[in-house]
């Protein structure tokens, strides 16, 4: 491949790095959407902002409303991804050509893309008919093909795809396999996110542990997520005293069989501060909040994957046990407050 219509332009030689294609993509669509926003405020910086969206994409070409909007893409990131689409079709058919339309898809996905649901239904057929139905890649693709048609379109035919990748995956490569974890938390979030579907996700949730404290053991990492699923799947039906108790169960055997540090012991202790505060139990709270703050410090001390989300909500938990210390401190009368 000689590259002179790829994203490089006619001097590239270059052979197709995913990688790079795709941090140039991520790079362009985020100044994009900057510059769009800008622009709506009429403090433009001159990128050239596509106007032919505006009508199919009323999330932005309105006013107000508390939705997440959509975004615009200018005409630089659409030439950019047509140049990435170009180069994926120069590929033969095989798990790299596949793989690289899933990534492309994913990314689009993140931003909303319209072409994101045609690029997942191409590498999902392909996936099929050249790596087969219970190849990790088809599975994968399946699971994140469904999640985003029920997120962006049709929420029926995308939990379909959802369930039966589930059930594809559990059966190919067994419970606790990453995979398999993976495709059960995007079912039960996505059946939670949704009134109608509370009770399907509290099913779910319930069969997960049942078959994981049966087949892993009660003190498998899966087994774990799953009861903490099932703590918050309690909440959000408002039974805020079975939460409790599942939710110290999950934080319990977390301690015992990952240690007090690990990601999973943490955020239990953090879901775990929540109920007890919904249930009355205040000051369990705040110290279950304050052990969990400490949670966070080392996992980002540690520059873990989560190193980023633990001090953001770090941050978030110190503020919070600041503002119950305001409340909680005496009121100073003149006299007291006076300095000597």
């Amino acid at each position: 491949m000689d590259g002179k219509d790829g994203i490089g332009g006619k001097h590239s030689v270059e052979p197709l790095d995913l990688a790079d294609r795709l941090v140039i993509i991520r790079s362009m669509m985020l100044r994009d959407f900057r510059n769009s926003l800008r622009e709506r405020s009429g403090r433009s910086e001159g990128c050239a902002v596509s106007a032919r969206h505006g009508a199919e994409m009323p999330g932005l070409a309105g006013t107000g409303g508390s939705e997440r909007p959509n975004l615009f893409f200018g005409e630089g990131v659409e030439r950019t991804v047509s140049a990435f689409r170009r180069e994926i079709d120069r590929l033969d058919p095989s798990f790299m050509s596949i793989n690289a339309k899933a990534e492309l898809a994913m990314e689009l996905s993140r931003w909303k893309h319209p072409e994101a649901g045609g690029l997942y239904a191409e590498a999902l057929n392909a996936a099929e008919e050249i790596l087969g139905e219970c190849h990790p890649l088809t599975l994968m693709l399946l699971t994140r093909a469904g999640y985003h048609i029920a997120s962006s379109s049709d929420r029926e035919v995308g939990l379909k795809l959802m369930r039966e990748g589930l059930q594809r995956t559990e059966r190919s490569l067994g419970l606790g396999h990453p995979k398999t974890e993976m495709a059960l938390m995007r079912l039960f979030e996505t059946l939670a996110i949704d009134p109608a579907g509370a009770e399907e996700a509290a099913g779910v949730i319930n069969r997960a542990v049942a078959d994981r404290e049966a087949g892993l053991g009660p003190d498998h990492v899966a087994t774990i997520c799953c009861l903490m699923g099932l703590g918050m799947s309690l909440a959000s039906f408002g039974d805020w005293e079975g939460a409790r108790e599942r939710l110290a169960e999950a934080l319990l055997r977390a301690e015992r069989s990952l240690g007090p540090d690990h990601q999973f012991a943490v955020i239990a202790a953090d879901n775990l501060s929540w109920a007890l505060s919904r249930t009355g139990n205040l000051k369990e709270a705040l110290d279950m909040l304050g052990k969990a703050e400490a949670g966070y410090g080392r996992i980002a001390k540690r520059g873990s994957v989560n190193a980023k989300y633990a001090v953001s909500r770090q941050a978030d938990i110190r503020m919070e046990l600041e503002r119950h210390a305001w409340k909680a401190a005496p009121e100073v009368g003149p006299e007291e407050g006076r300095g000597n």
